[in-house]
């Protein structure tokens, strides 16, 4: 009941974004926009997708191999298939199916591949700032109002990062802590810590290298999707756009960021001197290609998983989620 309702909540969260964004849109601008696609620059940006994805799986490979060895083929099919479920399921609920998948077919905990997700997040939280700090510094938006908004975002940003970063350093040593806690909440924080310590010195750089190639692929490419539809971004703006863009996808909403993809680029790019319609269009076709390719790719994986191992099936993943930070 609590999934559904979470479910429910944000797929009516992503439907009022999506209402918000097409009032801002003219109609036959929209049509116009997505009549004029270039489908090769949108193939293009598919590839570009494609290759920072490679680069994610690379980057989930070394974090995983904290806990053991791992062979990327493995990593790639779990992870392309936890991706997938995150578009089709609200609330980001795949990345629950993906820890489940690491468990059945890795061996690790639940709740330490969570541990490791989480560092995976605050690398690309640690990018979309970045990000947004380098498109601010490069792009002038004169004394545009937005731009004490996008300043002040990135101030917050920064300061819930350093929070985050200062709670899972603390959490490392939990283990060692002696602080009376039921065994079964003592194991949870001990997996998570165990999953939160997978950066080490060693590897800090090589982290670093791979989330800035994910990020400039996956900016790369969103630009490529705006190019596609004549909207000509310049490096900063695409760069804010897609800081933009990222950050609203903390909010838990509908599948495949629906709705708040097409609400957060119909208010950034008209700051750019481009139409809402064409952020609504952009938005749109990122879902389709971009997010859409990962997810056919993502089902059919765990299509043929489920052939070969009948109890292992998707709809089993997906129930077990609330059990995923069991261990």
């Amino acid at each position: 009941m609590q999934r559904s309702l979470i479910g429910l909540a944000g797929t009516a969260l992503g439907l009022v974004f999506l209402w918000l964004a097409l009032r801002q849109a003219d109609a036959e601008a929209l049509h116009e926009a997505l009549r004029s696609l270039d489908l090769k620059l949108t193939l293009g940006a598919v590839l570009l997708y494609w290759l920072a994805l490679g680069l994610r799986v690379r980057r989930w490979q070394r974090l995983l191999s904290h806990l053991g060895v791992v062979r990327w083929r493995s990593v790639a099919g779990i992870l392309v298939s936890g991706y997938a479920m995150n578009n089709l399921l609200p609330a980001r609920l795949g990345e629950l199916v993906r820890a489940d998948l690491a468990k059945r077919r890795l061996g690790f905990s639940r709740s330490t591949v969570l541990g490791v997700i989480v560092v995976e997040r605050m690398l690309d939280l640690l990018a979309i700032l970045f990000l947004l700090a380098v498109g601010l510094t490069l792009n002038s938006l004169g004394n545009h109002e937005r731009m004490a908004d996008f300043v002040r975002l990135l101030g917050q940003g920064t300061l819930i990062v350093l929070v985050l970063a200062a709670a899972l350093w603390r959490l490392r040593g939990v283990a060692a802590l002696q602080i009376k806690l039921p065994p079964r909440i003592r194991r949870l924080l001990t997996d998570l810590g165990a999953g939160i310590g997978a950066v080490q010195s060693h590897n800090v750089l090589p982290l670093l290298g791979l989330t800035a190639g994910i990020w400039v692929g996956e900016t790369s490419a969103l630009w490529c999707i705006f190019r596609a539809i004549a909207v000509d971004l310049s490096a900063p703006a695409a760069a804010i756009a897609m800081a933009a863009a990222s950050l609203s996808t903390l909010v838990p909403t509908a599948p495949a960021y629906l709705g708040s993809y097409q609400l957060v680029f119909a208010t950034v790019l008209p700051l750019f001197s481009e139409s809402a319609a064409a952020g609504v269009a952009g938005a749109s076709l990122i879902q389709l290609f971009l997010f859409g390719s990962v997810t056919l790719v993502g089902c059919l994986l765990l299509l043929v998983a489920a052939v070969r191992h009948p109890r292992s099936s998707t709809r089993e993943l997906v129930n077990q989620d609330a059990r995923a930070l069991g261990g």
